[in-house]
C-alpha cells in the first residue's frame, strides 16, 4: 500500500535535482564570459 508522506519520494528529490542541473546547465550556456 502507498502511505502518503510529508517527505518527498526518492523519484521526486530525482526529478528536482535533475531540473535543477538543467537549469543549470542553461544558465551557464546564456551566462557565457
Amino acid at each position: 500500500m502507498i502511505r502518503a508522506t510529508p517527505q518527498p519520494s526518492a523519484a521526486q528529490i530525482a526529478g528536482i535535482n535533475l531540473c535543477a542541473v538543467e537549469v543549470v546547465k542553461l544558465l551557464r550556456k546564456k551566462r557565457k564570459k
